[in-house]
């Protein structure tokens, strides 16, 4: 199953961005807020980039892994919504 997650984050980079980015697309399982900083922190990433889909009407979106990922990161994060 993770190689079929793997392969699918791969398809989403564009084939002319290999070319010029250096990137590493990482499966990893855990807590994902703690799973993201660790992986980028060990990868010594340069740029996070995470998907950002609405909490809308909740009021637990500072628990949001998206939100705990900026609050946390060592690097610039990318929010992209879905």
């Amino acid at each position: 199953m993770l190689q079929e997650y793997y392969r699918r984050l791969n398809a989403l980079i564009p084939p002319e961005a290999r070319t010029w980015c250096e990137y590493d697309a990482l499966v990893i399982t855990g807590d994902r807020a703690e799973a993201i900083l660790n992986a980028a922190s060990v990868q010594s990433a340069d740029l996070i980039v995470i998907s950002a889909h609405g909490a809308e009407g909740t009021f637990n979106v500072p628990l949001t892994t998206a939100y705990q990922v900026v609050a946390q990161a060592h690097c610039p994060v990318l929010r992209v919504r879905t």
